[in-house]
């Protein structure tokens, strides 16, 4: 099994990658393959929550990323790939807010949307950290900008569900910089 999991991962690697160039393309590979997985999950949860819409999101996240990592071990073009995830996961987060309701009842998605920014600079420049940085921003602001006219149209979920929404991306969020953080 193990030996599978390391095959998969760095099935995009190519034989002039530095050990560094590998292990980026690895951690990319297993980060999009395991958020695609939890939005399975996640997808299901909105949807017997009557949120058919709340549903498409993650679920779509769930169709698109896998596509996007089997094209990035077809064609090895990483720079493509990094792109569409980093992009998917900025935009991922604002959609969910707009059909949770808005900013302030889908607020715990937030902590993802940090994702981008956090991505691009692990993966490019610091440059291109700001770059994307700005991205989050902007489609922040339109996402706001937006809310006044999609409130009409969407039924907020309950506050218990949007506390454990909160406190679960937590809880992830603690338990990866636990495991990253600790030696193996």
């Amino acid at each position: 099994m193990r030996q599978l999991l390391y095959r998969y991962a760095y099935a995009g690697s190519l034989p002039t990658d530095t050990p560094q160039q590998r292990l980026q393309k690895a951690i990319i590979v297993i980060a999009a393959s395991l958020i695609s997985f939890f939005c399975i999950f996640w997808s299901s949860g909105y949807y017997l929550l009557d949120k058919p819409l709340s549903a498409a999101i993650p679920g779509g996240y769930a169709l698109f990323s896998p596509v996007s990592i089997i094209l990035f071990f077809k064609t090895k073009h990483y720079g493509f790939f990094r792109f569409s995830q980093i992009l998917l996961i900025l935009c991922l987060p604002v959609f969910l807010q707009a059909s949770l309701g808005g900013f302030r009842a889908g607020s715990a998605v937030q902590l993802w949307a940090m994702l981008a920014p956090i991505g691009a600079m692990m993966f490019h420049s610091i440059r291109a950290a700001v770059y994307w940085f700005i991205a989050f921003v902007v489609v922040t602001i339109i996402g706001g900008v937006a809310e006044p006219y999609l409130a009409s149209h969407i039924k907020p979920l309950p506050e218990t569900a949007i506390t454990l929404f909160f406190v679960f991306i937590f809880i992830l969020c603690l338990l990866g910089l636990w495991r990253l953080c600790t030696p193996y």
